[in-house]
């Protein structure tokens, strides 16, 4: 899939010109994404399964044999520390703090799936009955079939406590920012294991819940179809966010929002004729 961005220094926050440049406010902001680029953004306005969406509990329909999920992560090739590889690794690419990671798999709908990146939005896109998390953190998974690829992309939110505070791998994240440009490099090893355990499970006090009626994200998450959040829009990606958020510190939202050049979370989207399936 082609990638259209501008990239935004992390220090000056300056825009590098590129005929396809979006912004999340003004005249390139994302209710004038469909008419930029020439058409390529297209379907940012015309398309009927756009992400992300505000999930409305009372509105879901409970999924009929809900699977247990989770990522397989292959220790013989990364030892505990999983660090970045590839074209794309730790940086600012368009105006998301992503990081790129190879040869973690994700079993779904009878197919497994390759986790490609994961990258951040403050605040979150997706919304629970019409309010926003603090961060949301998205997983992109890919799958070539007959040499098309299609797209699985996990959300997991994230909201401030400071009693409990951000987890490893969070802060991990947060202290290489000052080393972070424009071009992608390794930065840091990430403890993907720490970093699924808590992504999977998710934070106790949501809720109302008790160790006792508390579930865990690999048995509690929403799943629709929807799209990409970023031009050039593409439809066809299978959603799946998980219930639980995870506590995470305001001070390490701030740093990441700004190294982030800001907001970066696109309005939600009309969900239209679309069903929201829950595991709960």
């Amino acid at each position: 899939m082609t990638k259209y961005y501008h990239q935004v220094g992390v220090s000056s926050g300056e825009v590098v010109p590129d005929r396809c440049a979006y912004s999340y406010s003004g005249a390139t902001g994302p209710s004038s994404w469909g008419g930029l680029c020439e058409g390529t953004f297209m379907m940012c306005a015309s398309g009927k399964q756009q992400s992300p969406i505000d999930i409305v509990a009372s509105a879901l329909v409970k999924e009929a044999s809900p699977a247990t999920i989770g990522w397989n992560i292959p220790v013989d090739s990364y030892g505990k520390y999983i660090t970045a590889a590839g074209a794309e690794t730790e940086g600012i690419v368009g105006h998301v703090y992503e990081v790129g990671h190879v040869n973690t798999k994700f079993d779904y709908g009878g197919k497994t799936w390759s986790l490609k990146r994961f990258q951040i939005h403050t605040p979150s896109e997706h919304t629970i009955d019409g309010k926003a998390a603090d961060m949301e953190i998205q997983f992109v998974h890919e799958l070539v079939e007959g040499g098309v690829s299609k797209l699985l992309i996990i959300s997991a939110l994230f909201v401030v406590n400071e009693q409990n505070g951000s987890p490893n791998f969070v802060r991990e994240l947060v202290s290489v920012i000052p080393r972070i440009t424009t071009t992608p490099s390794t930065l840091v090893g990430i403890d993907f294991s720490h970093m699924a355990q808590h992504v999977m499970i998710g934070s106790l006090a949501h809720k109302g819940a008790t160790p006792e009626t508390f579930v865990p994200n690999f048995k509690n998450y929403e799943t629709y179809m929807g799209s990409i959040t970023t031009p050039p829009c593409t439809e066809g990606v299978q959603w799946i966010v998980l219930g639980n958020p995870i506590h995470v510190a305001a001070s390490d939202v701030a740093a990441i929002a700004a190294a982030q050049g800001g907001n970066n979370a696109r309005p939600t989207q009309p969900l239209g004729d679309r069903t929201i399936t829950t595991t709960l």
